[in-house]
């Protein structure tokens, strides 16, 4: 399993082991959560299936 040293969405060094191994701090990663939410219920809402999604 890979170890990140730094947040891949922020650059600020991890602490925990848990992040280390997501890659992402916890904020970064509640935040990056939290917007793939959003996308993911606009494109349900637009009657478009998540897996034909863009990216």
């Amino acid at each position: 399993m890979n170890s990140f040293h730094e947040c891949q969405k922020c650059g600020r060094p991890l602490k925990d082991e848990k992040s280390k191994e997501r890659g992402y701090g916890l904020k970064c990663w509640k935040k990056l959560n939290a917007e793939l939410d959003i996308n993911d219920r606009e494109v349900v809402e637009a009657g478009i299936p998540a897996e034909m999604k863009a990216e």
